[in-house]
């Protein structure tokens, strides 16, 4: 395993990479709010068989910030032209999670004759609908309310209902209005906090995600090898999406999108289960199935 801290695009980009270079290569995208420590129970396992590259997105974990220009689904698919360039990546299999999905969406769909296979995972951009905690969250003081929740108390995708979790967050609130109507100051947020409601308002409002960066439409296009991986309780995209996507998209894999109890948007978070073998049952289950996939 190597890793360490480049500099693409005047930005900084920690990276990390394991396995054997003379196995295919397998490029891993996490989601909004996380970093790469986001694979860490499987990482190893997946590394047995692939040549596996990850690194931070822009504005998360040992990656700097972007700028409100970079606030776009381009920028980041710039950036990993520039990645792959410098590590002399061709043809990778792009897997991504949540927003990670929608950057390798959109980076397909772009450069397709670039990437072997793609896996999406509990995607964004695969239709509107998403959680309506995240809706409101695109409304001022609102939005800062419940990512302050999320950061320190995480795992609750949909609105919290424990009387504690509603306290804190309608503390906030009243706090947060307080500081932004009447004294007239910013709200203050930690870095991530902040970048997570930059990119959040930036592809959700009200109604739910905006056609910026829908790419329902354009499924259609995509030619290669596709795996839909869903879980069966994701909160934050509804599992129709997963099933209207696999039906879209000509080459998938499978004869339906594969699917995860328990774990909720994010099957391979060990800590949203109580149910440990169940937990290790779907870890074994995602390996098996991009293995599998991967190598076919």
């Amino acid at each position: 395993m190597i890793e360490g801290v480049s500099i693409v695009l005047n930005k900084r980009i920690k990276w990390k990479r394991m396995g054997d270079a003379n196995n295919p290569t397998l490029v891993l995208l996490h989601g909004l709010g996380n970093n790469m420590s986001q694979w860490k129970d499987v990482e190893k396992q997946l590394s047995r068989h692939f040549d596996i590259f990850m690194f931070d997105l822009v504005g998360f974990g040992g990656s700097d910030d972007f700028e409100e220009t970079e606030l776009n689904v381009s920028f980041p698919i710039w950036l990993m032209d520039e990645l792959f360039t410098e590590f002399g990546i061709k043809k990778p299999i792009l897997l991504g999670e949540s927003f990670g999905g929608l950057l390798a969406l959109e980076y397909t769909l772009k450069r397709q004759e670039n990437v072997r296979k793609l896996v999406l995972m509990d995607s964004a951009g695969l239709g509107r609908e998403i959680c309506l905690k995240y809706r409101l969250s695109t409304l001022p003081v609102l939005g800062e309310a419940f990512v302050s929740e999320d950061a320190n108390y995480p795992g609750v995708e949909g609105i919290p209902i424990k009387p504690g979790s509603l306290f804190r967050i309608f503390s906030n609130i009243i706090r947060f209005a307080f500081v932004k109507i009447i004294l007239r100051r910013p709200i203050q947020l930690d870095r991530e906090e902040k970048n997570n409601l930059k990119l959040l308002r930036h592809g959700v409002n009200l109604f739910g995600q905006k056609p910026t960066i829908r790419r329902d439409k354009k499924l259609k296009q995509l030619k290669i090898p596709v795996l839909v991986l869903h879980g069966l309780e994701d909160v934050i995209f509804p599992l129709m999406q997963a099933v209207r996507a696999f039906g879209a998209i000509p080459n998938t894999w499978g004869n339906s999108p594969i699917f995860f109890k328990g774990g909720g948007h994010n099957p391979l978070n060990l800590d949203r289960y109580k149910d440990k073998l169940l937990a290790k049952e779907n870890i074994e289950k995602f390996v098996v199935s991009i293995i599998e996939f991967g190598l076919a």
